[in-house]
């Protein structure tokens, strides 16, 4: 014996769906589910606000003042190896004053010597007697 279905109240819209069937994902989908989708997503589209001003309508709000200006401010430094009037050695030494111990070797291959300024005197000194403190114990050790 068979048992009869029970009847169900169904929606006014219901439409049976027919699971068999299969969707493709590029097939168009319904204008409506579009618009919804469309809506859903429209503030990744139109983002936060706060990229739609630009360089001058910004500094004209925060009250700076535009890059350009500050630019012709400033001077502007020149490269100090394309400066002309001095040779490129005596430039080259210029710039590196005090970086080495002894003297400046000349274009014709004697070492000038040059004056240490103060500061670079005492922090060297200070520096040398760290490393004697530590390096005196090993002069009298012998080596095995």
């Amino acid at each position: 014996a068979l048992q009869k279905p029970y009847a169900i109240d169904l929606p006014r819209d219901f439409e049976p769906r027919n699971w068999l069937q299969r969707k493709s994902r590029f097939a168009p989908m319904d204008k409506e589910r579009a618009r919804k989708l469309e809506t859903k997503t429209e503030y990744k589209r139109t983002g936060l606000g706060r990229h739609d001003l630009n360089p001058d309508q910004r500094a004209r709000l925060l009250g700076e003042q535009k890059v350009e200006e500050k630019r012709e401010e400033e001077q502007p430094k020149g490269n100090p190896f394309k400066e002309r009037g001095k040779s490129l050695l005596e430039r080259i030494n210029a710039r590196t004053e005090g970086f080495t111990k002894g003297g400046v070797i000349t274009e014709s291959g004697a070492e000038q010597t040059t004056e240490m300024s103060k500061e670079v005197k005492e922090t060297n000194a200070v520096i040398q007697e760290k490393a004697a403190l530590k390096t005196k114990d090993l002069l009298s050790q012998p080596s095995s």
